[in-house]
């Protein structure tokens, strides 16, 4: 009988609380890097089309492709949803930001549900494995409803909630809900306050 060879992994046999912190440090890590590397770049470049004033539905699409991508690129999302706020309001610009929340949010889950929790597979044991995911189906609801506004922490719990295995049926409902509260926010505040 041949003996399968085992290459030593030094997370296979870690906490799952302290894998999920290493998890997180380095989402919120890569998350970070693309502010760090360009995100002057990407503020002025969101400048300039302000001021060249490109009308509401290409400025909607726009928003809405930053947006989606703000996983991935150093959109500042906060500034992204206030300028939806003022500069377009009401219904239309609450549905714009609703859908590039939404739509960054399943970005954000289905980079975790399988590049994500391959990942893991790989790093961690299939006992740890298990662990995490039963740790993140109990604890990512409210993460996700709370950290929801908060800018890195957003993007850092979509990932998570897929890489744990949340079902999709159960994010779907917490970010209609978040994801609505914090569109709303936006355009009261954009369009009443700074407006």
């Amino acid at each position: 009988m041949q003996q399968r060879q085992h290459t030593h992994n030094p997370m296979s046999g870690a906490n799952p609380k302290q894998t999920l912190l290493w998890v997180s440090v380095i989402i919120v890590t890569l998350v970070m890097l693309p502010f760090l590397l360009a995100g002057d770049w990407f503020e002025t470049a969101g400048d300039l089309l302000i001021a060249k004033n490109p009308g509401v539905y290409l400025l909607s699409l726009i928003i809405i492709a930053a947006l989606t991508l703000d996983v991935l690129l150093p959109v500042p999302s906060s500034l992204v949803a206030l300028g939806a706020g003022t500069l377009i309001g009401g219904v239309w610009g609450f549905a714009v930001l609703f859908t590039g929340f939404m739509a960054g949010a399943y970005f954000g889950y289905y980079l975790g549900r399988y590049p994500g929790r391959f990942a893991l597979a790989r790093m961690t044991s299939p006992r740890t494995c298990a662990q995490v995911e039963r740790y993140m189906d109990a604890s990512s609801p409210l993460a996700l409803f709370i950290c929801r506004p908060v800018p890195i922490l957003a993007e850092t719990t979509v990932v998570l909630a897929g890489m744990g295995g949340l079902s999709v049926l159960k994010f779907t409902g917490l970010m209609l809900l978040s994801n609505g509260l914090v569109a709303g926010f936006y355009i009261w505040f954009g369009g009443t306050i700074v407006g």
